[in-house]
Parts: C-alpha cells; structure tokens; sequence
C-alpha cells in the first residue's frame, strides 16, 4: 500500500478576472491518495497491477463553487509493464472521474457521471540511471465554456543520481489552460524521496 498527499497552489494574477473570481485570486487543493498493487511484477509474467483512489478538497470552497468544484473522489487502475530485453518501461491506466478538466477548473456544472479517462507512457532506459520517454493522457469534453481543451502529451528526459533523487527534463504540450492557449513549455523538476 503507497499513501500520498499533495498540496497545490494556482495564483489567478490577471486572469482570475476572466475567471470571475477576481484578480490576483489564490485558489489551494489538497490531494490525498491510496494505491495498493496486487499482481504481477518486474520478474513476472503479467503487469503489474494496482488500484487506488484520490480524495481531492478545494479551498476556498466559495471561489470553487464560481468554476463548478467541489471535493471528490477519482478512482483508477492502472498496469505496469518492464521488458528487460528491450530496456522498455509500458504503462497504462483508466481513470474514473466526474471532472471536466484535471489541474484546478476540477468538476464542470454540468458533470453527474464520472467517465473514463486514459493515460499511457513508454520510457526507454539505455542505463540503469536514465529514462527517455513519452506520455499521453485524454481529456474529458470540457462544460466550462471559456475553457475549451484537448488531450496533453508530454516527453521527457530523467536521470537518477540514486533510488531516492532524481531530475527529469520535460517538453509539455497542454493546449488550452483557462483562457491562455497553446501552453506548451520545456521545465525540469528535481524529486527526492524519503
């Protein structure tokens, strides 16, 4: 069983104006997640599959309530596969949600059933230490009429110094954020673990 939290903060700046929250808006969203594994493995036959859920609150829930948000819970299964002939890492995974868009629009107005979201990634490790890499994940039809969207990619580059630091380079394509379109950026993001 892996437990996680995460906690997220997006200032609004000039656009939250746009967003009819108000400029210069901080929105925060805590998230909560439980995975548990139970098949399979890297020296086994099958993937590895595992299952879990994430609880996610907004605050403050009065600013949420102008973009449709509220808490919820996602549900998802994914699987894992390492070949080690070919150096190749595969995943895949289905998402149960009610969102219209993932990051911090969270849940339209007009979304009652969850849907099916997917998400996939290849990663090649030409050494123990390096990745490269692509990921792909769907996006639901958007109910926020200012926030119209498509499915994001994403490739990258990661290097781990040891099993608990690691740095990854990546060039990202999310389309349409908000208002502001064509978000594509290149970023690095360090991690370390403990």
């Amino acid at each position: 069983m892996r437990i996680s939290y995460e906690h997220q903060n997006f200032y609004t700046g000039e656009r939250g104006g746009r967003l009819g929250v108000g400029q210069a808006f901080t929105f925060n969203r805590d998230i909560i997640g439980a995975k548990l594994a139970f098949l399979g493995g890297e020296h086994k036959l099958l993937p590895q599959l595992a299952v879990g859920i994430q609880y996610r609150r907004d605050e403050p829930q009065a600013a949420y309530l102008v973009l449709g948000s509220r808490k919820r819970k996602d549900y998802y299964a994914s699987a894992t596969k390492l070949l080690f002939d070919n150096h190749l890492v595969l995943s895949g995974a289905v998402r149960f949600n009610k969102v219209s868009r993932p990051g911090l629009y969270g849940l339209g107005p007009t979304r009652t059933q969850r849907s099916k979201q997917y998400e996939a990634s290849a990663a090649w490790l030409p050494t123990r230490r390096l990745a490269v890499g692509v990921e792909y994940r769907t996006q639901p039809d958007t109910s926020l009429t200012f926030a119209v969207q498509r499915d994001w990619t994403n490739a990258f580059v990661a290097y781990a110094f040891s099993p608990t630091i690691s740095l990854t380079g990546n060039l990202i394509d999310l389309g349409v954020i908000g208002t502001a379109r064509n978000q594509r950026a290149a970023f690095l993001s360090l991690q370390a673990a403990f």
